[in-house]
Order: structure tokens, then C-alpha cells, then sequence
């Protein structure tokens, strides 16, 4: 089961961190011109976490939003890295992901 499905396949899911990370990628791309990338975590045993990181002062920091505002920040959760994906990536993965 892609990871895309772990976070959204139950009837009941806490699933912002996708449109989290899409908001705080696009935040630094087009506001800040930043280079972004995402990455998926597996936090536990059938449940995954996705995060943006900002390419800022020549390193990869995590991202982070609070009402509204995007800045650097901490890792979320603690995990074991499955994928790195860019923008185009993240969005081809989730159309893969749509049934039919």
C-alpha cells in the first residue's frame, strides 16, 4: 500500500500533513524562490508523515507553519526516512494513488 493510502485509507484519519508540506512548499518556492523537497516518514507501524524541507543558508531545514506563517523549524515526528520527492514527484505519486 503506497504511503499516500496509509495516511487517507481510513475512515477516520488526521491526514493535514499533505496539504501542510504542499502549503509550506509552495510558501518558499514562490514567495522566497527556495528549492523545497518532501519527505515521507515512517512514524510507526502503518503510519506515515510527511514534511517539507527548505535548501536555506546552503543546508536542508525542516519547515513549519503556525496560523498561516511558514517558517524553519523542527522535525515533526521522528521516523525512518522512506522517500525524498520533489514537487512533481509528490503530485504524480498522488495522482498514481487515485483508484481507478
Amino acid at each position: 500500500m503506497s504511503w499516500f493510502k496509509r495516511i487517507f485509507n481510513k475512515p477516520e484519519f488526521k491526514g493535514d500533513c499533505v496539504p501542510r508540506a504542499l502549503y509550506q512548499g509552495s510558501a518558499w518556492t514562490y514567495q522566497k524562490k527556495l528549492l523545497v523537497r518532501f519527505i515521507v516518514l515512517n512514524i510507526s507501524k502503518g503510519v506515515d508523515h510527511i514534511q517539507c524541507q527548505v535548501f536555506y543558508d546552503g543546508e536542508w531545514k525542516w519547515s513549519t507553519q503556525w496560523k498561516g506563517y511558514v517558517s524553519i523549524g523542527d522535525q515533526e515526528h521522528k521516523g525512518t526516512v522512506i522517500k525524498t520527492l520533489t514537487f512533481k514527484q509528490l503530485l504524480e505519486e498522488r495522482i498514481e494513488a487515485e483508484p481507478g
